[in-house]
């Protein structure tokens, strides 16, 4: 986002939190890509500030353009997580 790097705190098919993230009110745009561990590439989208967490000191985003290839990658890594749970 902008040239920087930030890591989610948790994320899911609609959205992410992050802690000190960028400088955008409720109702802001922002536009970046987004890079998910053991997967490939690179997956822009574009998202709107929808809450901020005053106590996590974290703001909210929902995605409002994203690629398929970018819900595929989620999905696989949503799926990835409970599998895993389940063992």
């Amino acid at each position: 986002i902008a040239q920087t790097d930030y890591t989610a705190l948790d994320w899911s098919l609609g959205g992410f939190r992050l802690v000190d993230g960028p400088d955008v009110g409720i109702g802001g745009k922002i536009k970046g890509t987004l890079r998910i561990a053991g997967a490939k590439g690179l997956y822009a989208f574009s998202a709107e500030a929808v809450r901020h967490d005053g106590d996590a000191k974290a703001l909210a985003f929902h995605f409002v353009d994203h690629s398929d290839a970018l819900v595929t990658v989620l999905d696989r890594a949503i799926a990835g997580r409970l599998m895993r749970k389940r063992r």
